[in-house]
């Protein structure tokens, strides 16, 4: 897959998301600005925009329609939809168009506390 590299993170001083470019394991920015994250939130950009055109992010919460809500996850070299509270992972590449993001697993924790199977 050729896309942008480019992560998020939330900042350590006011909370806020940021994107850009990783430099360690807690800095995003460019080499003129750059701020210190919480490195639990650090997210990829997984090169994808869902149905409304709204970039995916690694930890994104998405409705599928069908399939309820999953989340985005990089596992073994690429992006898959993570799949209730156990590891199954479902191809992203086919559907990612389909859903829309709905929210992440930082800001937005009561979507997935009760989000049950992908059934």
């Amino acid at each position: 897959m050729n896309r942008p590299i480019k992560f998020r993170g939330k900042t350590t001083d006011t909370n806020e998301w940021i994107y850009g470019y990783l430099m360690g394991k807690d800095v995003i920015g460019d080499f003129m600005n750059h701020d210190f994250v919480k490195p639990e939130t650090i997210s990829q950009f997984s090169g994808a925009k869902d149905k409304n055109g709204v970039d995916i992010y690694e930890n994104d919460i998405c409705n599928a329609g069908y399939f309820k809500l999953h989340i985005v996850d990089f596992w073994r070299n690429g992006f898959y939809f993570k799949c209730s509270n156990f590891d199954s992972h479902h191809g992203f590449e086919t559907a990612k168009h389909t859903f829309e993001v709905i929210g992440n697993i930082f800001d937005n924790k009561e979507l997935i506390a009760n989000r049950g199977g992908c059934h």
